[in-house]
């Protein structure tokens, strides 16, 4: 191959990789949006969910103040299970996923 073939390659190779980081980052961009819309579709009035309300009053000072979120219900569930309590860690689990089925944490968790 002469100069100017090499350096033909090397522009199409840079510009595919520099395609791929953007679809890289277009992807991560999309999976942060979709969390934060789980999370908006997971805020509760602590009153309104009934099982998860009384998990609460069980361990009211394992949970962040303020709204509930994903995040806030899987971070629960987390320190729950590490407390020993297996049963009230799926319930919280399984909360997660009644909003998000596809949350990696909640699903390895309760593997």
């Amino acid at each position: 191959p002469t100069r100017a073939e090499m350096e033909e390659k090397m522009l199409a190779e840079r510009a595919a990789a520099l395609a791929e980081e953007e679809r890289i980052k277009d992807m991560q961009k999309k999976k942060k949006r979709d969390r934060e819309d789980a999370n908006m579709k997971a805020l509760v009035p602590r009153e309104a969910d009934t099982a998860l309300a009384l998990m609460l009053q069980k361990r009211q000072r394992l949970l962040p103040e303020g709204e509930l979120t994903l995040d806030k219900i899987a971070t629960y569930a987390d320190a729950v299970y590490k407390e020993g309590d297996v049963d009230e860690a799926i319930a919280g689990y399984n909360r997660v996923l009644s909003v998000d089925p596809t949350d990696a944490s909640a699903l390895f968790n309760l593997a």
